[in-house]
C-alpha cells in the first residue's frame, strides 16, 4: 500500500526512459498504484543513448507532451525517473546547449567525483533540471506544481573530503542523498536540519497538497513536530541474514545487531566517529536503542500488515 493512492482525484503517471522490466518496476508500480499509466522505452520517439534508454532531457520533453495533454482542471501525480548521473555517465550528442568541462581527474576527485565522466554527468543532470523548470513554465503547470527531487542512493565514491568523517567511517555515505522540494508559489525557502528519510517523502507531499491520508507505512510529514521530540531515521546498514540496523538523528548514530544486541552510540560530528560515546550520553543511548529496534520490528511487520486492500 502506497500513499500515492491517497491522491484519489489525481491522474497518476510513472515515466522511465528505459525498460520498466528492470528490477520488476513494471510489476511493482502496477500492483501498488491504482489506475497508474506507466510509460517506458516502448512509448518514446527519442533514440536510446545507452542501457538506461533515452536521455533525461528527452524524457523531460516527452513527458511534458503527456502532461500538457492533461486537462487544466485535472490534478496529476507524475513520477519521472532519471538515470543520466548513473554509470556509464553518457553525455548524449543532443543535449541543447550543455557544454562538457574538461578538467583533470585530480580536480574532480578533490571535489568528490569518481571520474571526469561522472562529474560532467552530474553537471548535466543539474542543467536538465533547469531545463525542466523552463519546460514546465512553458507547459503552464509550473506555478501550481510541487516538484520533488531525490536520489535512491549516493554515488558510493571512495573519498568524500567535503563531508564529515562519520559518513565514510560509519558507512553512511551511500544513504546520504539529495531531497529538495520546490514549489515557489506555496513554499518559502527553508532548510530542514533534523534527520529525515525518503520514507518521509510521500507523507510530506500529501500534507503540502492538503491530501488527507492514513499512513500504514514508515515516514511522517516533516512539516509537523514529532512526539518523541527529535526525529530519527531507521536504516539497515548491513544487509543479509543478520543485518546491522541503525537509528540516525541530526547528531548521533545508534548501531546494533538486528536482535538488539551489541548497541553502540556514535557522534556524527566527531573526528573519531567510530568511538562509542554511549557512556557520555546515556539518555540518548537509551532513547535511540528503543526507537531503533522498535522501528526495525515495525518495518518487518508492515510486510504483512501494510498490504493494499482489494
Amino acid at each position: 500500500h502506497t500513499l500515492i493512492n491517497a491522491f484519489e482525484a489525481y491522474q497518476k503517471f510513472y515515466m522511465i526512459g528505459g525498460n520498466a522490466g528492470w528490477a520488476n518496476i513494471n510489476g511493482l508500480i502496477r500492483q501498488s498504484i491504482e489506475g497508474v499509466k506507466l510509460y517506458d522505452e516502448r512509448h518514446w520517439r527519442s533514440p536510446r543513448v545507452d542501457v538506461w534508454g533515452i536521455s533525461d532531457l528527452d524524457l523531460f520533453k516527452e513527458s511534458d507532451d503527456i502532461l500538457r495533454a492533461v486537462a487544466r482542471d485535472q490534478p496529476f501525480f507524475a513520477y519521472v525517473q532519471t538515470s543520466g548521473n548513473h554509470r556509464p555517465f553518457t553525455i548524449p550528442a543532443s543535449n541543447d546547449s550543455f557544454v562538457v568541462k574538461d578538467l583533470s581527474l585530480e580536480q574532480v576527485q578533490a571535489a568528490g567525483s569518481r571520474s571526469v565522466e561522472q562529474y560532467n554527468a552530474v553537471r548535466l543532470l543539474d542543467y536538465n533540471i533547469g531545463r525542466l523548470m523552463e519546460i514546465a513554465k512553458a507547459g503552464g503547470y509550473h506555478d501550481n506544481t510541487i516538484f520533488v527531487f531525490f536520489g535512491d542512493h549516493n554515488t558510493r565514491i571512495s573519498q568524500i573530503p567535503h563531508m564529515a568523517p562519520a559518513f565514510e567511517q560509519l558507512g553512511l555515505e551511500s544513504n546520504n542523498v539529495p531531497l529538495l522540494i520546490y514549489a515557489p508559489g506555496r513554499l518559502q525557502p527553508k532548510v530542514i536540519e533534523e534527520a529525515v528519510g525518503l520514507s518521509d517523502l510521500l507523507p510530506t507531499v500529501a500534507g503540502m497538497a492538503g491530501i488527507p491520508f492514513l499512513n500504514g507505512a514508515m515516514g511522517r510529514d516533516i512539516q509537523q513536530p514529532v512526539p518523541e521530540g527529535e526525529r530519527m531515521v531507521p536504516l539497515v546498514l548491513s544487509e543479509g541474514t543478520f543485518p546491522v540496523i541503525v537509528g540516525v538523528t541530526k547528531d548521533f548514530l545508534l548501531q546494533m545487531q538486528h536482535d538488539g544486541s551489541s548497541p553502540t552510540l556514535h557522534d556524527l560530528a566527531s573526528q573519531t566517529p567510530r568511538e562509542d560515546v554511549a557512556q557520555q550520553h546515556p539518555e540518548e543511548f537509551q532513547r535511540l536503542q528503543a526507537l531503533t529496534l522498535g522501528l526495525h520490528e515495525s518495518a518487518r511487520l508492515m510486510l504483512y500488515r501494510n498490504v493494499r486492500e482489494r
